[in-house]
């Protein structure tokens, strides 16, 4: 997390966001998890738990990419972001 590594990493995990919460967003949404990103945990698990939460939530999972997945694996994201944004068009 970029405040955590401002702080030198010594900072906590930020709180996990409580399902009712989650349950609460009626957007379409779209959910990218590093594969190697270590704050989320298993990015499989974070998945599952999106999917069960989230009512119009599209989750990927970013190969060889990390926290910063845009930097990582820059073609997928941006193939995902645009696939997700024009697909009603």
């Amino acid at each position: 997390m970029i405040a955590t590594a401002c702080r030198g990493g010594n900072a906590p995990p930020p709180d996990k966001i409580k399902d009712k919460i989650l349950n609460n967003i009626k957007t379409e949404t779209l959910l990218l998890l590093g594969e190697n990103d270590n704050p989320i945990g298993v990015p499989e698990k974070a998945k599952l738990r999106a999917e069960e939460c989230i009512p119009n939530v599209t989750v990927k999972i970013v190969p060889n990419a990390g926290h910063q997945m845009n930097v990582d694996n820059e073609e997928f994201v941006n193939k995902e972001l645009l696939n997700f944004l024009l697909k009603d068009e």
